[in-house]
């Protein structure tokens, strides 16, 4: 292996490490009020898509009178095309 080629491999592992520490600060479950924020909808229109497409206690979940979405259901989230 040429020292090019290393050089590359060894950049690509600190990338991954990054990208690692950066996965474990998103917190699992993001509150309704945020995903809303983040997408440019209403809480009522993530709500509503929540209850409509996604499984209560798996996707979302209610704790303490706020809804909290799990971040693996985040991206699945899509905002409606006018």
């Amino acid at each position: 292996m040429d020292i090019e080629t290393k050089n590359i491999l060894i950049s690509l592992r600190e990338d991954v490490k990054e990208i690692k520490m950066a996965l474990v600060s998103i917190p699992k479950w993001i509150s309704l009020t945020d995903v809303a924020h983040d997408k440019g909808l209403t809480s009522q229109a993530v709500r509503k898509k929540l209850i409509e497409h996604f499984e209560p206690e798996v996707d979302y979940k209610y704790k303490g009178g706020k809804i909290y979405i799990a971040r693996g259901t985040v991206s699945k989230i899509r905002r409606n095309r006018r």
